[in-house]
């Protein structure tokens, strides 16, 4: 086992750019929420990305909407949206 080449080549597998524009996908929702009306947001893209979620076998896709659901739940714009908030708890306790 040689420590060095592990560091060296291995370093590379816990980020890639690929990764980077997921995330930084999921972080945007901040700016889309902030961008839409709230009950717009609840009533057309969250329902999709919930949708996307459940329906897609995809393990990276559903990981990124994981942090997305994460982001949403951070908004304070839908801090007082009890049912918007108590879906993605749920959704987000189930994975748990």
């Amino acid at each position: 086992y040689d420590s060095s080449f592990l560091s060296i080549s291995a370093i590379h597998l816990f980020s890639d750019n690929v990764h980077a524009v997921r995330r930084a996908c999921a972080e945007s929702i901040s700016s889309v929420i902030d961008a839409m009306d709230v009950d717009e947001f609840k009533s057309e893209l969250l329902p999709s990305l919930i949708s996307l979620y459940s329906s897609c076998g995809n393990y990276q896709i559903q990981s990124n909407l994981l942090y997305t659901f994460q982001n949403v739940l951070l908004s304070p714009k839908l801090s007082s949206s009890l049912d918007c908030v108590t879906e993605i708890q749920t959704l987000l306790i189930k994975e748990l």
